[in-house]
């Protein structure tokens, strides 16, 4: 049956993504949990293990080609500050490869990245043509993300163990549980601030599906930086997402949120093993804080040692041949890698790309503030940010992060098309705001079925 169910799923999502680029930008978004899914269902994507995700790369291929028919000046915000940077320093660091200490990883690595960032930087721009696009790429995450994470959690292929749950690939290696905690995260997010195209009451139990489901996976996949960052960052933009009428408001919103994480923490020993609440212990949560404390410091000790470094760089993933911990790959802290390992002038660049996106999110903020639906779709778009953002310093390396900059490419895109005023018309723009607060009432609908 699962074989079945996710053919069908992938057969559809590709068929909708060849023909709305809100799809195709969702399946980018899902793109590493859908292939654990195909590999759990269909033994041809395990012979085949990037079998999904080429599939997947045609079908964003062919909508980007689409996207550039069928749009207006569809490079006008393409070539942006942000993108610049980016594409400079990925650059910097496949020729910082001829000095770093650990060519054999580092080669690896790029090797394996370099077909993402073409798929994720150079053509997933393209994706987002105007303001009407953020609604209909988040309403078909929605749909996808949930259907995904419904395989994930009821195919019996999936097992935990060590307290992740996952799936066997051969005899010695099993899938990686970070692609379902972020997949979840992003579920979250999305699930507490979008409000649907039309009726934003009527979507309440579609959101609040998406955060229940969303908040299993993390606490299944042991996931706990991704619900903590997730909850935080819903929080945070709420009151962005949906204006608020008083500050009783989002403090009544904040806890009927928190009441439900706390029905779930008090349902987690009951839902998981053993192995999987110790995972959620202090102790083992300060333990993993510990072991990236000591891989900053052992990188940061030979980039300030290395005065050639501080301009060229260690030299890409050098970490892997400078640390003690011979377990790890990388330091798993993004920033620190770009300034230690690509010098000082990659890590400027950084700085210039993030400064591009925050001021941009600024202007898109002001245009937005007078329409309801494109506020929330913008608090949405700036939420997985933000949640990429603390994803790459925490588990992140520079060819794994190229969805942390695609989101901020897409954002600084927006702002160029909708100033020059490129974004294509969207129905369905004068619905009102709610009179009760959706996620009190998302608390409320929770409160009454804590299953």
């Amino acid at each position: 049956m699962f074989e079945i169910l996710s053919l069908i799923l992938l057969v559809a999502a590709c068929i909708l993504g060849l023909t709305r680029d809100g799809w195709a930008l969702a399946l980018l978004l899902a793109m590493f949990a859908f292939e654990q899914v195909l590999q759990a269902s269909l033994p041809i994507f395990v012979q085949i293990p990037s079998l999904g995700n080429i599939i997947i790369g045609l079908t964003v291929a062919g909508a980007a080609y689409r996207s550039l028919r069928l749009n207006p000046e569809p490079f006008n915000g393409y070539l942006s500050p942000a993108w610049i940077c980016c594409v400079v320093i990925y650059l910097m660091a496949v020729v910082s490869i001829l000095w770093t200490p650990s060519f054999g990883t580092a080669w690896a690595l790029t090797r394996w990245g370099l077909p993402y960032f073409g798929l994720f930087v150079i053509v997933g721009p393209l994706l987002i043509s105007g303001r009407g696009s953020i609604g209909k790429f988040l309403s078909a995450f929605l749909f996808l993300g949930k259907a995904i994470t419904l395989l994930m959690l009821f195919n019996p292929r999936f097992t935990v163990y060590t307290g992740r749950l996952g799936i066997n690939l051969d005899a010695l290696t099993r899938s990686n549980p970070l692609a379902m905690g972020e997949l979840a995260g992003c579920l979250m997010i999305v699930g507490a601030l979008w409000r649907g195209q039309r009726n934003a009451a009527l979507f309440v139990p579609i959101r609040l599906v998406a955060l229940v489901l969303g908040a299993l996976l993390c606490f299944q996949s042991g996931s706990r930086g991704q619900i903590i960052f997730a909850v935080l960052i819903s929080l945070a933009l709420y009151p962005v997402a949906v204006r608020l009428k008083s500050v009783w408001a989002f403090l009544g919103s904040a806890l009927a949120l928190i009441a439900v994480a706390l029905v779930l923490g008090w349902l987690l020993p009951g839902l998981l093993g053993f192995q999987e609440v110790r995972r959620w212990d202090a102790g083992s949560i300060e333990g993993g804080i510990s072991v990236r404390i000591q891989n900053v410091l052992d990188v940061a000790r030979a980039f300030a040692f290395s005065p050639a470094a501080w301009i060229v760089g260690l030299g890409f993933n050098a970490f892997a041949g400078l640390t003690t911990a011979s377990s790890e790959p990388y330091s798993h802290v993004l920033f620190v890698d770009i300034l230690t390992e690509q010098g000082l002038p990659a890590f400027v660049l950084l700085c210039i790309y993030f400064w591009f996106v925050v001021r941009e999110v600024r202007w898109l903020f002001g245009a937005f503030r007078d329409s309801p639906r494109d506020r929330a779709g913008l608090a949405c778009l700036v939420g997985l940010y933000c949640y990429e953002l603390l994803l790459v310093n925490k588990q992140g390396y520079l060819w794994a992060s190229v969805l942390f900059f695609l989101l901020g490419i897409l954002i600084v895109r927006l702002r160029t098309r909708v100033a020059h005023g490129l974004d294509e018309q969207v129905e369905g723009d004068h619905f009102e705001e709610p009179e009760v607060e959706e996620l009190a009432e998302m608390g409320r609908i929770g409160h009454a079925r804590p299953e």
